[in-house]
């Protein structure tokens, strides 16, 4: 007796057949994924070397020359125009700054006369004694203005100034405008008579002598002896003002002989003398190069053999 079920079942399929058919597929699998991990682990090899790599560098090849001997007559001769050319070179700067100098110096010296000159001015204006101002006069301006330094300074041991000037024209004052009556009272008479009545031209100056007294002090005022001796030279009484005149020229002379002094400095004439510089002497370039230097005494030349001894007469 069977037992039907109604539907008809698949045989069932062992599982050793079932094992049989996965087995290649798994080994492919991992075969494949073995190999990916390997082309993975080369790839990564490969960049690091990329990158850990240095760029190569190119060492340039140097060739040994061939040094030349210190005794080489060439290797002296090209050490000698150095040389030369260095001194040479030297001196043009030795020249410069020697010009530079002396230029400097000139100017200095310009400075230093128009400086005595003026010192000089003032002590006669004061009265003063030139002191040692006396000595940078004489230093400076004896060889160029000789007169002038004499004049200034025999002045100078008797100064006369404006203020002596002025009050030695105010003692002697009354004297000067006084009608002369040497010549007789007729002449004098005639004198006073005329110069109460004046006829000149418009813009003259007055010739009477109180006008020309006035005058004189206004000069002096002003610093002009020159023209206070001219008015003085025509009043009445100038016989009386000869010493005075005499006191005056010799103010006008000094002045003189200071502007000839200033003018001596300003051209450069007020300098003292320097020495001149003394030439530059090159040495002898044999003596001092190797190979050419003169044996000494006892000792031997260049080139000799080591142990050789010089002959000796």
């Amino acid at each position: 007796m069977s037992l039907d079920t109604g539907t008809d079942l698949p045989p069932a399929i062992p599982s050793e057949t079932r094992a049989r058919g996965v087995s290649p597929v798994l080994i492919v699998a991992m075969i494949a994924f073995v190999a990916g991990l390997a082309l993975m682990a080369l790839g990564m090899r490969w960049w690091l070397n990329e990158r850990a790599e240095p760029a190569p560098v190119e060492t340039a090849l140097t060739v040994p020359t061939e040094q030349p001997s210190p005794n080489d007559p060439v290797a002296l001769q090209a050490r000698a125009d150095t040389l030369t050319m260095r001194i040479a070179e030297l001196e043009r700067r030795l020249d410069d700054v020697d010009t530079g100098s002396r230029t400097a110096s000139g100017f200095a010296s310009r400075a230093e006369g128009l400086m005595v000159a003026f010192a000089a001015r003032r002590a006669l204006d004061r009265g003063l004694a030139l002191g040692y101002i006396e000595d940078q006069l004489r230093l400076r301006f004896a060889e160029s203005e000789p007169q002038a330094v004499a004049v200034v300074t025999r002045n100078a041991r008797e100064p006369v100034t404006i203020g002596d000037l002025r009050e030695a024209l105010d003692t002697i004052a009354p004297s000067l405008i006084r009608t002369d009556l040497s010549d007789g009272w007729g002449p004098a008479s005639r004198r006073s008579l005329g110069s109460l009545i004046v006829i000149r031209q418009r813009g003259s100056q007055s010739p009477r002598p109180a006008d020309r007294l006035e005058r004189a002090r206004q000069r002096l005022n002003e610093g002009q002896v020159e023209g206070a001796i001219a008015e003085i030279e025509r009043l009445p009484g100038a016989n009386e003002a000869q010493s005075w005149m005499l006191a005056a020229r010799r103010y006008v002379n000094a002045r003189r002989a200071l502007d000839r002094i200033e003018t001596a400095a300003i051209q450069g004439q007020g300098r003292l003398i320097l020495p001149a510089a003394p030439p530059i002497q090159v040495p002898d370039l044999s003596t001092i190069l190797p190979g050419n230097a003169a044996p000494v005494d006892g000792a031997p030349a260049p080139g000799a053999a080591p142990g050789t001894v010089p002959p000796t007469n």
